[in-house]
């Protein structure tokens, strides 16, 4: 849009705002204006001159209250995020393939953060150690009691998580109790 094509009141912008985001905006916008928040910051989309929709961060303040604390002026930004809002939309439909995958397969599968601390395990690990998922997230697979070739193990993980090259490896596990498990 031109600076002359921009409508200059607040009903100008509101008809441009996608109508899924309006009442989440408005309250932003409200809650700001009565000021419980030193800001309003509200990520929505918005139309643009040719129709489509791009996903704007919208951010701003009063910076002019009258005697009652009723706002007179305001100013703020929007900032375009539509890249950003597509890469986190393919990287959640990339989360929910690994997801599906991971927890139909009959193969034991976990995840570690850079750390080394486990942040996933199928429920096919669940089953062959014999431990509940909740017992194992946060801990490291670096425990001595955990497998019988720890050091080799500890390794291999450590060079997983340092040149991100994935690496397999076979090992004995003991489980609750049931025996060892391969």
């Amino acid at each position: 849009y031109t600076q002359a094509e921009v409508e200059p009141h607040y009903l100008g912008w509101e008809r441009l705002v996608h109508p899924e985001d309006l009442a989440r905006i408005l309250e932003a916008l409200k809650t700001h204006f009565d000021g419980k928040t030193p800001f309003y910051e509200v990520e929505h989309r918005l139309r643009t001159k040719d129709g489509r929709w791009k996903w704007i961060l919208a951010r701003g303040q009063v910076v002019e209250r009258d005697e009652d604390g009723r706002p007179l002026r305001a100013t703020g930004t929007h900032l375009d995020i539509s890249e950003r809002k597509q890469m986190e939309d393919a990287l959640a439909a990339r989360e929910r393939e690994f997801r599906t995958l991971a927890e139909n397969s009959p193969d034991t599968i976990a995840r570690y953060d850079t750390n080394g601390r486990t942040v996933y395990v199928n429920p096919t690990l669940e089953k062959t150690m014999g431990h509940p998922a909740a017992e194992m997230l946060g801990t490291t697979p670096f425990d001595e009691r955990r497998i019988d070739a720890f050091r080799e193990y500890q390794e291999k993980i450590a060079g997983v998580l340092t040149t991100g090259i994935e690496a397999e490896m076979d090992f004995v596990m003991p489980d609750r109790g049931e025996g060892l498990r391969n």
